[in-house]
């Protein structure tokens, strides 16, 4: 019974692909254009998902963050308040703030200065969060 499935999904992939290059389903693209088209940095206001990136410096943005399963679109960089993944990715002179070094978004905003909760010193506006390698909970920017 495995092996039917396995025959059946093989011929549909084929037939796909025949359907697909076949001129007389308007199949014109050779295979080669297409893999370049993939390939091709993404410009601004274009389709992305992360790989292949965004031309020259610019970003990747999600609107409702970052997700395998759905593109985001080619952005100069992330405004403030918007949702983010990397600095990076964010204005000058914003950064990623995450709420937990875990989490994979964050929102772009200034460094933080004395006192507020950090986990990374590039949080901080002094550059230095005390927070130890061991530590669970949350440093404070110095």
């Amino acid at each position: 019974m495995r092996y039917l499935a396995i025959i059946t999904l093989a011929l549909c992939c084929v037939a796909a692909l025949a359907i697909e290059y076949h001129p007389l389903f308007g199949g014109s693209v050779r295979g080669a254009d297409r893999r370049r088209a993939l390939l091709e940095c993404k410009n601004p206001g274009h389709a992305c998902s992360g790989l292949p990136k965004c031309c020259d410096d610019y970003q990747c943005y999600w609107e409702d963050g970052y997700s395998p399963f759905t593109d985001g679109v080619c952005v100069e960089c992330v405004q403030q308040n918007q949702l983010c993944q990397r600095d990076a990715q964010c204005c000058h002179p914003l950064v990623c703030q995450k709420a937990k070094a875990i989490n994979k978004d964050g929102v772009c905003e200034p460094k933080r200065i004395r006192g507020q909760p950090c986990h990374e010193d590039d949080q901080c506006q002094s550059a230095s969060c005390n927070q130890k390698w061991y530590q669970f909970s949350e440093g404070e920017c110095e």
